[in-house]
Formats: C-alpha cells, structure tokens, sequence
C-alpha cells in the first residue's frame, strides 16, 4: 500500500473486493465484471455494485441529448437541469443511491 501512497489506510478484503466489482462494471460488460470477480449471477454483482449521482446524472444528460437530437436540436431544452434534479430527488426519496 504504501508503493501506491495508501499507507496508514485501513482496508478490508470486502471492502476492495467490493470496490475492485464496481469499477470493472464501470468499464467492462457484466459478464467480463462476473468472470474476473467469481460472481455467478448478475444479481450477485449487483449487490456489490454501486452506481453513484454522478453516474445517474451523466446517464440522464446523455437521454436528453438522443431526445433532443431525435427531435432535431442541440439546444438544451428549458427545463431539462430541473427534470434531472427532480428525477435524483425522487431517487433518493424511493431509497436510491
């Protein structure tokens, strides 16, 4: 730990297992995250997996831009950081992360 400047931290073997799964999601498909974490099922992975605000957010922007360009514009429409926040609201409020 200590090559990587982490001395002093205290971690545990669910801990990083628990963060090595929810970075191989962010990059990799479920099957390749199952494969090199030894989950059998995606519900498995799920439960180690955490998707955070950000995630939630960039997600919804990029809807909104198919959206937009589906409906023929670049234009950000009125509103739209409104409905994201609203839609992270709810999220939270249904028990989200």
């Amino acid at each position: 730990m200590k090559a990587i400047g982490l001395e002093g931290r205290q971690f545990s073997s669910h801990g990083l297992r628990r963060t090595a799964n929810d970075l191989l999601r962010r990059v990799a498909t479920g099957e390749v995250t199952r494969a090199i974490v030894g989950h059998m099922t995606p519900s498995m992975t799920g439960h180690y997996s955490h998707v955070d605000v950000g995630e939630k957010r960039q997600a919804q922007e990029r809807v909104l831009r198919l959206v937009a360009d589906a409906a023929g514009t670049q234009e950000e429409q009125p509103g739209t950081r409104s409905g994201i926040d609203a839609c992270n609201r709810h999220s939270k409020e249904a028990g989200g992360r």
